[in-house]
């Protein structure tokens, strides 16, 4: 069974999600309402829904639409608690809101998958520790299930038990750590075990610094002249069709795996400030607004007060990511032929 999950991050924008997401929530409404303690009246369901997607647009605000190809599956709607908000909280938390999966799509694994990728934001968000209030009845089960456990406090606000777990974030059972790292000769053999996957899974390389292929030759190049590309791209920036330096990363863990690159150039061009891109295999884990957080770090060391980020229309997960972190959109506009969106992020 095809278990890849889509990610749609909702917002006042994605107007046609919004409406598959509105008729999602009456279906959950009704089955939380059912073992609610205090249900909400009909009269303001739809009031509730659309002030939801009202409240989004925070980088740690996390209401994302799940598709199984073209057919929605569910959602969910976390959130880092900070001292400001209203009702109870507990601050620096990632705080699980609302979480639905359609129960003809339940018992199949795709749960456990949509809830590890609202853990990985939260871990990527800063916090430590999520909590949550569980339905005694449909939600008690699963959550257990995925390491929650009860405080034997109840929440003043719905009269349920809440729930914590700690965050981890994993890679084949053991902690990781990830950071962003200039290519050099110790990283040749993680380098060619990445690429030599990527390229053999036929998706599109991106970056497209981070090819090893010459279109000039026809061929793949030695790691060593990929990595004299790197230096020439980083120094000069003459090679490059912008003429403008650009510095390439690895996203790495701290025992040597690359699981994604960003180049970063050195000042604003045509498509923006960086161009990004995470392995085929990894993708859907949150591991995308990790990469931009780091890179935004980095763009505030170079001296950087705004970058600007330009992605297709079409690539939804890339502009997610983008709006998480504050994005403002400038301009749509056609670059050989393809609809682009030109986002900012004041720094």
């Amino acid at each position: 069974m095809n278990k890849q999950i889509q990610y749609i991050q909702l917002s006042v924008e994605t107007t046609a999600h919004n409406a598959v997401f509105e008729s999602l929530m009456y279906p959950y409404i009704a089955e939380t309402n059912e073992h609610s303690p205090s249900p909400l009246p009909e009269a303001y369901h739809q009031k509730w829904i659309r002030s939801i997607i009202a409240m989004q647009g925070a980088a740690d605000r996390h209401l994302e639409l799940c598709y199984l190809g073209d057919t929605p599956i569910g959602f969910f709607y976390g959130k880092i608690d900070h001292e400001d908000h209203k009702g109870f909280i507990k601050p620096g938390y990632g705080y699980v809101m609302e979480f639905y999966i359609r129960p003809e799509y339940r018992r199949n694994g795709y749960g456990t998958i949509i809830f590890r990728r609202l853990e990985h934001l939260f871990k990527a968000d800063g916090a430590t520790t999520m909590y949550l209030t569980a339905d005694p009845i449909t939600g008690k089960p699963f959550w257990e299930a995925m390491g929650f456990v009860n405080t034997n406090e109840k929440s003043p606000e719905n009269q349920l038990y809440i729930y914590e777990k700690p965050i981890p974030f994993q890679s084949g059972g053991n902690s990781m750590k990830l950071s962003l790292v200039i290519p050099n000769e110790s990283h040749e053999a993680a380098y060619i075990e990445m690429i030599t996957r990527w390229e053999a899974s036929g998706d599109k390389i991106a970056p497209q610094l981070l090819s090893r292929y010459s279109g000039r030759l026809k061929q793949n190049v030695p790691y060593s002249k990929w990595l004299e590309w790197c230096e020439d791209d980083r120094t000069t920036g003459s090679s490059l069709s912008t003429n403008v330096p650009a510095t390439l990363y690895f996203l790495m863990t701290d025992d040597g795996e690359i699981l994604g690159s960003i180049v970063i150039n050195h000042g604003n061009t045509k498509r923006g400030h960086m161009h990004a891109g995470i392995v085929p295999w990894r993708r859907n884990e949150g591991l995308g607004t990790i990469l931009l957080q780091l890179a935004l770090k980095k763009c505030r060391e170079m001296g950087f007060e705004r970058v600007e980020l330009v992605p297709y229309k079409g690539n939804e997960g890339a502009v997610g990511v983008i709006l998480k972190h504050d994005g403002v959109l400038l301009e749509e506009f056609y670059d050989d032929g393809d609809l682009s969106l030109r986002y900012a992020i004041d720094l």
